[in-house]
């Protein structure tokens, strides 16, 4: 084709690879649209990364995660169907932390209220700390804390249940 064998062989060689190589990948992913190894191997990230029980117990931190509903959109019913295989084998790393940090917050949120130290980030001094000593941030208006995306205190700042009362 080009007048050099070489070369020839060169570039039927590639394209032979390049072939092999796409159908080695459609039979992997045929595999494991079967067997879902990726949400099991996920799932046993998860809970080896926030400790939190034995496989298949989604009462914990890690139930709460695949409950939370920018988590929940990524799988088809509710957790108890999805548990039998259909969990995500993916979730966006910004879904995923915006998930942690709402649990986490709420939970905080709670124990704070409990204690009578939640209240709404305005009616706190702007240099104030509070009790583990983090400076508390007054929230900044949506239009001038983009990059933030509103996760400017320590603290609900109202935002939850236990702080509408």
């Amino acid at each position: 084709m080009f007048g050099s064998d070489v070369l020839d062989i060169g570039i039927g060689m590639s394209l032979l690879f390049l072939m092999m190589s796409l159908i080695a990948t459609a039979v992997r992913e045929a595999i494991e649209g079967v067997m879902k190894s990726r949400s099991k191997d996920l799932e046993k990230g998860l809970r080896e990364m926030l400790d939190d029980g034995k496989e298949g117990n989604f009462d914990g931190l890690v139930g709460q995660i695949y409950k939370h509903a920018l988590i929940n959109s990524l799988y088809r019913g509710t957790l108890e169907k999805a548990k039998k295989g259909d969990l995500p084998s993916y979730i966006p790393s910004q879904s995923f932390v915006s998930a942690l940090l709402d649990i986490v917050e709420e939970q905080a949120c709670g124990r704070w209220h409990r204690a009578g130290r939640c209240r709404p980030a305005a009616e706190r001094h702007p240099n104030e700390s509070d009790d583990r000593g983090f400076k508390v941030v007054r929230r900044q208006p949506a239009a001038a804390n983009k990059k933030h995306r509103g996760w400017g205190n320590r603290g609900c700042a109202g935002r939850h249940q236990c702080c509408q009362e």
